[in-house]
């Protein structure tokens, strides 16, 4: 479903378990171009960042062995089938091949008013956040559903859309400090 006048981000890290050029992630890296024509094809795909637009991965989080992914969808429904079906969805069911186990949350969802566009630092601070206070049962995740009016942001309109013009979702959630997000 979707829901004027918003967006759902979806941001997810992994640490590969080789530098990519390493021939055990030849698996990986030779699906690469095929995954990602196929994400921009998606129906509901609205952004994800071209080098460098959302700042430089590696630099934010530290890894040359990082992998980040960010994109905005219009909807959970077309971002839940564009991950789980299809070509990504086979790749995803062999992740432990080519990816250490994430030590906690892997992802994290959120909405954000239509145009918005975050960076690394924003979702990194998301995922953080989403890390030191997990509450798998309130969360966004690909399994439930949520409208951008159910919840609360955890910091200020400004620090979280980039200013003041683009107000936060109306409010609903009983604790003003989820956020949402989900896991694998």
């Amino acid at each position: 479903m979707q829901h004027d006048g918003y967006e759902l981000v979806h941001f997810n890290f992994a640490m590969a378990k080789r530098p990519l050029d390493h021939p055990d992630m030849a698996g990986f890296t030779s699906q690469l171009d095929a995954v990602n024509r196929l994400a921009s094809a998606s129906p509901g795909l609205v952004w994800s960042p071209a080098d460098g637009e959302a700042a430089d991965a590696v630099a934010t989080f530290g890894s040359l062995l990082v992998l980040a992914n960010m994109s905005t969808w219009r909807s959970l429904e077309d971002l839940r089938r564009f991950t789980y079906e299809g070509q990504h969805g086979l790749a995803l069911k062999k992740r432990r091949e080519w990816f250490d186990p994430p030590s906690g949350p892997s992802y994290v969802l959120w909405w954000v008013p239509a145009g918005y566009r975050p960076n690394w630092e924003e979702a990194k601070r998301r995922l953080d956040y989403r890390r030191r206070t997990d509450r798998r049962s309130t969360h966004l995740r690909f399994t439930r559903r949520s409208t951008p009016r159910e919840r609360r942001f955890p910091w200020s309109t400004a620090d979280t859309f980039g200013s003041d013009s683009h107000p936060a979702p109306a409010l609903g959630a009983s604790d003003g400090r989820q956020l949402l997000h989900g896991s694998c």
